[in-house]
């Protein structure tokens, strides 16, 4: 959890970090860091203020490899917003095969913890982070 604090989101506007599996702990994480990540204990060697621990988390992308329940997908929303949220399968990998892969493009489809906007914008946002991909993906 030492990237929120290094200050790295203002040194690197431009850089793109996309967190897989909805984020994985950092949605539970988030609350702890804007209660205690300014307290004293806390390593903050740029001085950062809760607000700007918040954008920095709020810069942040999560995939959905694995990770299309309504408790995944609500909570990376709250933390990342629904704008930052982008297609990942795991494919490739020995935990997915294309029973699961079905499961969870079917959760993501089915979920009612996204705007049916943001729902079904979650290819789209891929496309446009990863254009090199999608060209690639459409050239099969």
């Amino acid at each position: 959890m030492a990237m929120p604090y290094s200050g790295v989101f203002k040194r690197f506007p431009n850089l793109t970090f996309v967190v897989a599996h909805a984020g994985g702990a950092l949605p539970v994480l988030a609350g702890r860091l804007a209660l205690l990540g300014n307290e004293a204990w806390v390593p903050n060697p740029q001085g950062l203020s809760r607000g700007d621990i918040a954008a920095a988390l709020r810069r942040l992308w999560v995939g959905t490899a694995t990770a299309a329940s309504n408790q995944q997908l609500a909570a990376a929303a709250e933390t990342v917003g629904e704008d930052h949220i982008v297609y990942g399968s795991d494919w490739g990998v020995p935990c997915t095969n294309q029973q699961s892969l079905a499961r969870n493009i079917q959760g993501l489809r089915a979920t009612t913890a996204l705007s049916p906007i943001a729902r079904t914008s979650v290819r789209d946002r891929t496309r446009e982070l990863f254009p090199a991909a999608a060209r690639r993906a459409w050239q099969r």
